[in-house]
């Protein structure tokens, strides 16, 4: 493996948590929209488990 596609993986790896966080009610990180560009990214890459938060997105 490369170090590209590893540090890129280790990127998707943690949309899950940077997600939450621009979720999360801390006025400091706070970004709804980023957020959901993020899941979007995640689900794009394959990661479902996202899928459902991106539901979450569109509803919003």
């Amino acid at each position: 493996m490369s170090i590209t596609i590893g540090l890129a993986c280790q990127q998707i790896a943690g949309l899950p948590r940077i997600s939450a966080l621009k979720l999360s009610n801390n006025a400091q990180f706070r970004d709804p929209a980023g957020a959901c560009k993020l899941i979007e990214t995640a689900v794009f890459s394959g990661d479902q488990a996202m899928a459902q938060r991106l539901a979450g997105c569109r509803g919003s």
